[in-house]
Parts: structure tokens; sequence; C-alpha cells
């Protein structure tokens, strides 16, 4: 916001190149010295160059990019930036944007207006290749419309499949609590879900894979109870509410297709390895040899609608298994309805640190399912169904350090070329240094950077070939009021999960928090084009 248009400056077009059935953005900055009235924008068809084939204005979508300031662990409150792109015009446009007070100095002021406006283009899947072009009007009142020329090449006659079918792994956590929160909705009402529905449109975009559902209250997602209702007996035992669940499956199946690993999260790691207030759940904790883990479920009154908190048996025990194994077989019996009783996975285990009393319950009653593991590296253990890589890609390559090592072998680097591709299970890279402070262009590069980097011998054997990239999140909003003002999101609200390793240390927001409902993000166009290009090659 300290760059402004110079007026003697040339407008030159905005030129697109894309491929059918995918979306490609551009971006145009309106700026002022003062405050512009009346703010206004509109966009024509694009026709083409050569014969009578259109596209649309109705597959052009102009987003207004909202300032935000950027509160959220670990960055809380350093960074202020345009991210959420807003798709109702802003109006008027008042100078004096607040910067971020930093601890000594004063706090900036940008007096010029300065409004991005990104332009994306869903090319139709039949559109005809050769080049289109179209214009944007910008208008202000008592001012002269400018009129931006828009350009696109439709490349070659090869269309893109749809998202859901990309080959890239694109891990990303959900937050239902930061939804409600952020739009002050009542959790699992009907203005809740029409939001959330809203959110699994936008993941689908992304070719997202995978699917939390908390089984446990107060975890590193940052939920504040499970998902899944236990509804106590006269004699005891306990029934069990799954309605949120199949909705909450039958959503994210409608948008994110069958493909999905569903993640059913029953353990944490409770926080940092050098953190000093050990404490999970809310409660402290001794570390030792016999620890008492905080195991929070949600139990509800049908009566009345509350909602209280009861603790399950300790792993090991014969009453842990007793619990769970309804919880488990009731789970699976609904993702079997959509067709994804084999996409089931426990999580979450940390590091590679196995609490083997858990695995025993766990197998005794699904002997078949697999663990969701986060880690700093790939060591290839057994029994892994789906890994989140937290830490550098092998060879020192991330998005943060791309090798772009001559290909001078018959396979050299690149993994589509590999048969050991369709082999492994499926591994991404927690990708950390991509977070919602870095700069926009890595987003651009983050699906090549991954891909293209090279597998190698470490630790005395064969580091695992990394699909894609996970980690991430999709709406961990700055919705919690922090002890020091402001706001931050929910990672970490409960447990701090182990070193680089949760949502908060990647991107917490591919999704921006727009004024009627969730919005794309810039990053969130710009990871959009690097799945595209990926998927091409």
């Amino acid at each position: 916001p300290t760059y402004y248009g110079d007026p003697n400056a040339r407008l030159r077009p905005i030129t697109l190149t894309g491929l059918r059935n995918g979306t490609f953005s551009g971006e145009f900055v309106v700026s002022s010295p003062d405050t512009i009235k009346g703010f206004k924008t509109t966009v024509t068809d694009l026709m083409a160059k050569a014969g009578a084939a259109t596209i649309p204005a109705s597959a052009i979508s102009l987003g207004y990019a909202k300032w935000v300031q950027n509160s959220g662990t670990p960055w809380s409150g350093h960074v202020v930036q345009f991210d959420p792109l807003e798709p109702a015009a802003p109006g008027d446009l008042v100078a004096g944007l607040k910067g971020y007070k930093v601890s000594g100095w004063g706090t900036p002021e940008f007096k010029h207006v300065f409004q991005p406006v990104w332009v994306s283009v869903a090319i139709p899947r039949d559109a005809k290749a050769g080049e289109y072009a179209g214009t944007i009007t910008v208008s202000a009142d008592g001012e002269k419309p400018v009129e931006i020329p828009l350009q696109l090449r439709v490349a070659g006659e090869w269309a893109l499949p749809d998202p859901v079918n990309f080959k890239p792994l694109v891990g990303m956590v959900e937050s239902p609590d930061s939804v409600a929160r952020q739009y002050n909705v009542k959790m699992w009402s009907e203005e809740h879900w029409k939001l959330l529905d809203q959110v699994f449109a936008l993941m689908g975009q992304l070719s997202v894979d995978d699917l939390y559902i908390p089984l446990l209250a107060r975890t590193n997602l940052g939920n504040d109870e499970s998902m899944v209702r236990w509804i106590k007996q006269p004699d005891g035992t306990y029934k069990h509410d799954f309605s949120i669940v199949e909705r909450y499956v039958q959503m994210a199946a409608k948008h994110l297709g069958k493909k999905l690993m569903v993640v059913c999260w029953i353990r944490d790691l409770p926080f940092y390895r050098s953190d000093s207030t050990k404490s999970w759940a809310g409660k402290p904790v001794e570390w030792g040899p016999n620890v008492v883990w905080p195991l929070p479920c949600t139990v509800l009154d049908p009566a009345t609608g509350k909602t209280d908190e009861i603790q399950a048996p300790q792993w090991g025990t014969p009453e842990a298994q007793t619990f769970w194994k309804p919880v488990l077989e009731g789970v699976r019996a609904i993702l079997a309805k959509q067709g994804l009783d084999k996409s089931m996975l426990l999580g979450c285990k940390v590091d590679m640190i196995v609490n083997q009393k858990c695995d025993a319950a766990c197998a005794a009653i699904q002997p078949d399912l697999k663990w969701y593991v986060r880690t700093h590296h790939v060591f290839g253990p057994p029994g892994l169904g789906y890994l989140n890589w937290g830490n550098y890609a092998p060879h020192g390559s991330d998005v943060m350090v791309v090798n772009w090592t001559p290909d001078e072998t018959d396979t050299g680097y690149y993994r589509w070329r590999s048969p050991k591709w369709k082999d492994v299970y499926p591994t991404v890279t927690g990708a950390w240094a991509m977070n919602q402070a870095c700069e926009l262009p890595l987003y651009r590069l983050a699906m090549e950077s991954l891909m293209l980097c090279k597998c190698e011998e470490k630790f005395g054997r064969q580091i695992e070939m990394v699909h894609g990239l996970g980690s991430q999140g999709a709406d961990y909003w700055a919705v919690i009021p922090a002890e020091k003002g402001g706001y931050n999101n929910s990672v970490n609200r409960y447990t701090r999960q182990a070193q680089n390793l949760d949502q908060s240390s990647a991107t917490y927001a591919f999704l921006g928090a727009g004024k009627n409902g969730p919005a794309p993000t810039c990053r969130f166009r710009l990871f959009q084009e690097s799945l595209q290009d990926m998927e091409a090659r």
C-alpha cells in the first residue's frame, strides 16, 4: 500500500493464457490520493478474434481484495495484507488504512486509496482455442471511466479434468468452529450448514483430498466438542448421535468426491516438546510414565439439547475398547453409505510417537484400519495410511528453495514419470515455509517445487516420494479473542502439537471470510493455478 499508480504511466492490458476447464487470474489496482466515491466495475463478454465464438461475462469473476490485519499464531499481528477476495464491489473507497503498531514504533497510516481487483476467468470446457478480447470498465462519481483491455488465449484442444480428479495430493483441514464464530451463527444450525456448503465448494476447487472428524473434544484441530455425541442411558451405558458426522461427510463428499481420506481424530500429541507449561485439553498434565491424558468427549441430553463433557476411559483398560467400539463402527457405517468405508483412517500419530495401548485397542476393534501421521521426516514405517510430512522435502527442496537441477537422466527428478509414483502410500509435505505470512509468488510455485524435488538416501534408507502438499488450513480465521487484544485463530487453542506440524506453521486460511460468506483469497487463486499446471504436467 505504499505503492500507488503513476497517472502518466501507460495502462497495459491484462493478458491471460489458460486451458479449457481451468480458472486463470490477473489483477489491476485502483489508487488515488483521495477517497473515491461510487466505485464500480463492469466486464464485457470475451469475443474471439477469429470467428463468432464468445466466453460470456458470467465466466469472469472480480474479487476485491480486502485489507486485513493478519492476527493468528504464530504470526500474530505482524503482517498487514490484502488477501480475501470479496465478491461484492466495496462502493466508496476511503483513504487512510491503518497498519499494525509495532512495539515502540508508531502506527503507519497509508493515506492513499489502494484497491487491488483480481480478475478470474473460468474457461468453459467447450471453449474454442484461440485469442479472445473484452473490456473491464472502472468508473467513479465525477470521474471519466477507464477501460482496461482483457486479453485471453485459450491454448490447445486439451481440457483440464475437474479438480476432484486431479492427481496431486492436497491435504487441508476445515474448521467448522471457526466458521460459526466468524459469522456469529449457532454450531450445526441451518445457517451454519449453508456456510459450510460454501466452504466445501471452494475446497473442491482446490482438489482437497482429506477430511477430519474429531471424535475427541478440545483437540489440536481447535474444536470445542466432538462430532459424535454420547447419550447416557439409565443403565449407565451410552447410545450415540451420529447425525452431525453423517451430514458433514455427505456434504464433503458432494464437493470433494469419493477419493477422500477420512481421518477420525482420537489422539493428539499434547504440547511442544520444549514447552514448559504442559497442558492438554485445558488441563495441566504431568509428564511421566504414569501420565493420565484428558480424553474429553461430548455428551448430549436429548430432552434439552444441551451438551456437556465426559472423559473417555484411559487406553489400555477394558472399558476403553467397550467405549470406542460402537463409535468407530458407527462412523465407518456412515462412510460406507458414501462409498468411503475403505477411506477411514485413525489419527493422529505425531513424529512416530506410539501409544501402544491405544494402538492395541483400535486394532482389536477395527484391525484393518491404518493411521494418519504428522511427522518431520518420512521413514516409511509400516501400518500408515497417510502421511503429512511437516518439514522440508528431500534434498532441501521446498516452497522456499526450489532445486532446478538439470534433468540429465531418463527419469530425472520428475515424479510423474516414475513407476514408483503409484506404489507408495500417500505422502505430502507440511510445507511450513509456505505460511500465512509468506510472499504470494511462492504459492504460484508450490506444486512444482514439491513435485520436482529429489529422493535420496537418508538415515540409512530411501526417503519416499512426496505426492503433494498438506497440513494446510482451509478456514482457521482469527476468531478467538486474544488476552492482549485482537484475535487469534483456534489452532493450538486447547493443545499445542509438536514443532511446526500444525496449521499455524503452514497456511491456516486458504479461504477468506467474505462479508456474506466464505470467499477465495489471493493465495487461493495462485495455488489454484499451481495445481492446474501440475495436473497438466
